[in-house]
């Protein structure tokens, strides 16, 4: 790996995605003339389950509790009722305004 770096750092590159691109090449190259070893991924490494739904489920349910933690909390707004007063429109009959008024 120090050699592939070095290699790497001699060249001029010009962005950082050829960069990746030519360290992967240099490392596939020395894989297979067994100069280093593949490293093998670590966990399980059982059979994969056909349903990837179970790990979204989980993670889900993880976001869900954590907001439930950490989120504000639910204010329920209360209306208050006080005496309903009707809309006054220009069209009312001034006798009617009266009424009305006189509760």
């Amino acid at each position: 790996a120090p050699q592939i770096r070095e290699m790497v750092a001699a060249t001029e590159l010009k962005t950082m995605q050829k960069a990746v691109q030519i360290s992967g090449v240099l490392n596939d190259e020395a894989v297979r003339n067994e100069s280093i070893k593949k490293v093998e991924k670590k966990g399980n490494m059982g059979e994969p389950s056909k349903d990837k739904n179970g790990r979204d489920d989980n993670k889900r349910t993880r976001t869900r509790n954590a907001f439930a933690t950490t989120g504000k909390p639910f204010r329920k707004r209360i209306r208050v009722l006080g005496p309903r007063v009707p809309p006054v429109t220009p069209t009312m009959h001034p006798g009617a305004l009266l009424h009305m008024l006189q509760l």
